[in-house]
């Protein structure tokens, strides 16, 4: 068994250089692993970087212009299932990621011990060496119906995936969704259960909540509109006899979005549906800032001031 760990990359040749050392830096491996780097054509000397300093032979790296994460991470999957077996695991690491020292001895040693499990989900902490979860019962084994419920549902787990799972099934990452990875891992689950651990094994650099975090510009309000239209639109029965609060939340970020994007009538519908099921004031103060001219550049400024404020 080996593992194959691919990671996209933009313009983040030292945050790079970080979750390489993490991964090369685990010890007493009794298996072999990969990385496949794919490059969205940074301009910051990535590719120098990567084949001066880490021209290994289990790193493979690929250039390529114009190529969302999604589109990256689908280009490895395809190279990986050409070499690959069948018991060989693959793991999604962003460019901003750690692993823990030894995290994958971790994955292999519980990999091992559930042989029946194709599909894993291993605990994160963030910078702070804080949990980004609610504590689950270790080892806990969650179909898609589980997964997705209020209690279970959570974006930030480190999963790995059977390449048997992904050579006998046509699961993708959807490319004309910029980052979005959750429905790749939902649509997996309604056939694969998952097994949940509370070991760590992931560092994830988290700065604030994922509703307010990232300075917007239309190319990114756009994409949300995508991203939660899409959700809505496909998965909205399980969300609203699994878990009405995300279904919510995401009628709230589209009612934002919408708002962003000069279509206020459309987006005070949504709004209001938020309003009745899932209020509260912060969100509302988000979204009377959208409706105001320059609400784009407004939200931004509020960002800016929080981490100001934060710092």
């Amino acid at each position: 068994m080996d593992f194959h760990i691919i990671i996209p990359t933009y313009n983040r040749k030292l945050l790079l250089d970080r979750t390489l050392k993490s991964v090369l830096n685990q010890k007493n491996l009794n298996f072999n692993y990969y990385i496949y780097i794919i490059d969205d054509w940074s301009i910051d000397w990535t590719n120098d970087f990567i084949l001066d300093i880490y021209n290994y032979k289990n790193i493979f790296y690929f250039y390529k212009n114009n190529w969302w994460v999604s589109s990256a991470r689908n280009f490895w999957i395809q190279e990986v299932l050409k070499k690959a077996k069948i018991e060989d695991f693959i793991l999604f690491l962003d460019s901003d990621d750690e692993l823990l020292i030894n995290s994958l001895n971790i994955i292999y040693n519980k990999v091992i011990k559930y042989n029946y499990i194709s599909y894993f989900a291993f605990w994160v902490e963030n910078q702070l060496w804080e949990s980004t979860f609610y504590n689950f019962t270790d080892n806990q084994i969650l179909n898609y119906k589980e997964s997705l419920s209020e209690l279970n549902a959570r974006w930030e787990f480190f999963r790995i995936i059977k390449v048997d799972i992904l050579r006998n099934n046509s699961f993708t990452f959807p490319e004309w969704l910029n980052w979005w990875e959750f429905f790749f891992r939902l649509e997996i689950n309604k056939i694969y259960d998952l097994l949940v651990t509370n070991e760590v094994v992931r560092i994830y650099y988290q700065d604030n909540s994922w509703i307010t975090r990232d300075l917007l510009d239309i190319k990114k309000v756009n994409n949300f509109l995508k991203v939660t239209k899409f959700f809505i639109d496909n998965y909205w029965y399980d969300l609203f006899n699994l878990n009405k609060k995300l279904l919510w939340i995401h009628y709230l970020v589209y009612s934002r979005m919408l708002s962003l994007s000069w279509n206020r009538f459309t987006s005070l519908k949504f709004w209001f549906k938020w309003f009745i099921y899932s209020f509260d004031f912060i969100r509302l103060f988000l979204y009377l800032i959208s409706l105001l001219p320059y609400g784009i550049n407004l939200n931004n400024l509020i960002l800016k001031l929080k981490k100001i404020i934060n710092e």
